[in-house]
């Protein structure tokens, strides 16, 4: 008996000390009938966590406990021989210790937490949970707890859980109050604050007593072991003591009593003193801390386990809720903008394919950005969007990112939603300078004047030779007998026209009588000669050499010439790939230089053979890699995608169903066409010279063409249209011409020194009266007279009467 009172004085305390011996399920304890065997109350409602993991074939589960269930006095065997992947996490008074331990469930993407401890700590526990506001976590949580009520006032936002407590029976809980209030242990004890184990102690204490008057009445005197100790063999060993111990445990094991959580009684099956423990299932809804509602939705026994009035005890998943990361700046892929209401919006080939993956496997997103995709550095740290994925502030990276073994180790990559690309050499595009005069451009300034001015020059001494020479044909026109065409007289204005078509293919024309002036005509033929030729070559280089220029097609080409400066984007595969192909030639390089200079191992005729005046290995990337850093490194996006558990599945299916019904190709069509710019054509080497590089010389022609139209319109207007006007003017005065003997100008110029005029004389005025007139021609160095008959008709011609049309001559 003293073994009794005593254990009931460790379950009422919660202190269990060394006098504790815990009894694994299914092993009998060896007694001599002196010793009853009282299952724990929380082994029994610990029994309800391995029936619902069972019955909903739960997955993933976390249990976070304190010291009230004595799960850490256990082996942890609350899910044994159950196959659910579970872990055991104790609560713990330090906030920041829960938050880490919070932090680690979500890591391993926990979907159910069950919570077995006292309600102030499940308060402490949910109150930290739901202040994180961890988004696209929103795990099943199960609350066992031996009190009858639980409250979270400093729970933020909606919280649902299902609280599982022992059911009670009224008519025995109204006896545990008055007792525990007239003994004064709790004057204040109402019903929502009953805890099991106090009203076991009260039941168990309750079926002694009973057990111990039922002794009395049949006259067994059982007061002597009340001074026993258990733990001294002298006072246990007394067989009288033995004979009270073992009425006293018989009267026990046939004596029951109605508990306040059921039943108390001896269970012969398991040879255990244990309740008829019922325990309820409640659907509790939190919002801002207040209880909103609370209903009952399954039932728990001993016998028939677990009971729901509802198909599932978990909650019914809601549309997921990814959190995306991207990097905006790299077209087509991802564009950032600001709309009128000052938010940001994304868009771009890579968010229009998120949303057509949304629709496809059904779940919402929030985006935001970061400046670039990541990498690693030298003590494994990670930036960027992978730095964003891995501290589980984002879901999913969404962007041109690309596939490297390193990322590979600390995020999952979807499969490859564009085509396969390299490394590609982006620079600017060449800018070609037109002009419609660059053929003037050949040559400087200088040599245009000085060309101009012995172009001066020279038709300035071609006319002065041909004027002062005696022999030129203007001083001895005397002896021109009228043969032929006849000859040239050099003015100023032919000597400039002289001057300027000895420059053409078509020649000066006739050349000077005088030597002096031919001398000075083949002198200006030379020299127009080798201006021409000159003029010519350097023309032709200028406008060829100009489009010669190579272009950059190959690292090789990058790397040879200094010209450009070239970087690749920060953080970027690109930039990762030359670091380490600079490393990798670094490391050869030392390998080399260790083999020839410090090797031991090595003979010296080796080392001489080592010995080489270049270095034997390639430096490309090292001499790349080395202008890069010089040049810095540009800022610029990539993305990443993180597939989780069997999320990702339906996120990589989504993919491959928009490749199968080629939604992507039309996408990209889309953004790549969008927005797009026309290149100007690149010549060709083999082409012919642009009509911008040549098109001054037509426009020459065209300006020459201009002039020459306007100098025959003046010619025009000079030589008739002003003297009609002036005709008319005369015509006007009223006066009548009459013909005696008039002389009439045939329109005929021999030579630059005057006109050569054939005279019409008239007998008399009865001459011309009638249709027919004769005139007699003088004037001509032929002394031979000609008649000449015709009709008559007037007209202007410089001011003067000429009489003409239907003119024939006779010889005299």
């Amino acid at each position: 008996m003293v073994q009794i009172r005593r254990l009931f004085a460790t379950v009422s305390s919660g202190d269990f000390g060394n006098d504790v011996i815990i009894i694994i399920s299914g092993v009998k304890l060896e007694s001599n009938g002196t010793h009853v065997a009282i299952e724990p109350v929380s082994y029994q409602m610990l029994q309800i966590v391995v029936d619902i993991a069972e019955k909903e074939q739960l997955n993933s589960v976390a249990l976070f406990y304190d010291e009230t269930f004595d799960i850490q006095n256990t082996p942890r065997r609350v899910l044994t021989n159950v196959p659910v992947p579970h872990i055991y996490l104790p609560l713990s008074n330090n906030a920041s210790q829960t938050e880490q331990q919070i932090d680690t469930m979500i890591k391993i993407n926990i979907k159910t937490v069950m919570v077995i401890a006292d309600r102030f700590n499940v308060q402490n526990f949910l109150s930290l949970l739901t202040r994180k506001r961890i988004v696209n976590f929103d795990p099943n949580i199960f609350v066992l707890t031996k009190d009858a009520k639980l409250n979270c006032p400093s729970c933020q936002g909606n919280l649902r859980l299902l609280l599982m407590t022992a059911k009670q029976s009224t008519d025995a809980q109204l006896q545990f109050i008055e007792f525990m209030r007239t003994s004064r242990i709790d004057a204040e004890l109402e019903t929502d604050k009953i805890k099991v184990d106090e009203a076991y102690v009260y039941d168990v204490a309750r079926l002694v007593i009973d057990a111990v008057d039922s002794l009395t009445k049949l006259g067994i005197e059982v007061d002597t072991l009340k001074d026993l100790d258990c733990n001294n063999e002298t006072q246990t060993s007394n067989p009288d003591h033995v004979i009270q111990s073992q009425a006293l445990v018989s009267a026990v094991t046939q004596s029951s009593v109605s508990g306040v959580f059921g039943a108390l009684s001896w269970k012969p099956m398991d040879s255990v003193l244990k309740y008829n423990l019922s325990l309820t299932v409640s659907e509790v809804l939190f919002e801002q801390g207040i209880q909103k509602s609370k209903v009952q939705i399954a039932e728990w026994t001993q016998t028939g386990h677990l009971k729901m009035s509802v198909p599932s005890l978990l909650k019914v998943q809601l549309r997921r809720h990814y959190r995306v990361v991207t990097i905006p700046g790299i077209p087509p892929f991802v564009y950032k903008s600001t709309n009128d209401s000052a938010s940001v919006e994304y868009s771009g080939f890579c968010i229009d394919l998120l949303e057509k993956i949304a629709e496809l496997v059904d779940f919402d997103y929030s985006i935001y950005d970061t400046d670039q995709v990541g990498s690693v550095d030298d003590t494994g740290q990670w930036s960027g969007a992978i730095r964003e994925l891995i501290d589980g502030r984002a879901d999913i990276a969404v962007g041109p990112i690309s596939v490297m073994n390193e990322r590979e180790t600390v995020i999952d990559f979807t499969v490859p939603y564009y085509d396969l690309v390299g490394l590609t050499i982006l620079m600017k595009k060449p800018k070609v300078d037109y002009s419609l005069v660059k053929f003037l451009s050949v040559m400087d300034e200088e040599v245009w004047g000085c060309i101009i001015g012995a172009f001066v020059l020279f038709s300035v001494l071609i006319c002065v030779f041909d004027r002062l020479s005696p022999f030129s044909y203007q001083n001895r026109k005397s002896q021109w007998r009228g043969e032929g065409e006849e000859p040239r007289i050099f003015t100023l204005k032919e000597g400039i026209w002289f001057c300027m078509m000895s420059l053409t293919p078509q020649g000066g024309g006739e050349t000077p009588k005088a030597l002096s002036g031919r001398l000075i005509a083949a002198t200006w033929w030379l020299f127009g000669f080798i201006i021409i030729a000159t003029y010519t070559a350097n023309l032709a280089a200028f406008l060829t050499v100009s489009r010669l220029e190579t272009p950059i097609e190959s690292l090789d080409d990058l790397s040879k010439q200094v010209k450009v400066q070239y970087a690749p984007e920060n953080g970027s595969m690109a930039m990762i790939y030359f670091r380490r192909m600079a490393d990798i030639e670094s490391m050869f390089y030392e390998i080399w230089k260790n083999m020839t200079l410090k090797s031991e191992n090595i003979g010296s005729i080796d080392k001489a053979q080592l010995a080489v005046w270049d270095y034997p290995v390639s430096d490309k990337y090292t001499k790349l890699w080395d202008t890069m850093n010089k040049n810095t490194f540009p800022v610029n996006v990539e993305a990443a995608i993180k597939r989780v558990v069997n999320e990702d599945f339906a996120f990589i299916g989504g993919i491959l169903r928009l490749i199968n019904n080629r939604t992507l190709e039309e996408l990209k069509s889309k953004w790549w066409k969008k927005d797009a710019k026309e290149c100007s054509k690149d010549e060709d080497e083999s082409d012919g010279i642009s009509i911008r590089n040549i098109g001054g010389v037509f426009l020459v022609i065209v300006i020459g063409s201009a002039l020459s139209l306007i100098t025959l319109a003046l010619e025009c207007y000079w030589y008739r249209v002003r003297p009609k006007r002036r005709n008319k003017k005369s015509t006007t005065s009223g006066s009548q011409p009459t013909f005696s003997e008039t002389s009439f100008t045939s329109g005929y110029e021999a030579d630059k020194n005057g006109t050569r005029e054939t005279n019409m004389c008239c007998d008399s005025a009865s001459d011309i009266s009638g249709p027919e007139f004769g005139v007699s021609n003088r004037g001509f160095e032929s002394s031979e007279s000609y008649v000449v008959t015709g009709k008559v008709d007037h007209q202007d011609i410089g001011g003067d009467v000429a009489m003409s049309t239907n003119v024939h001559t006779e010889r005299l």
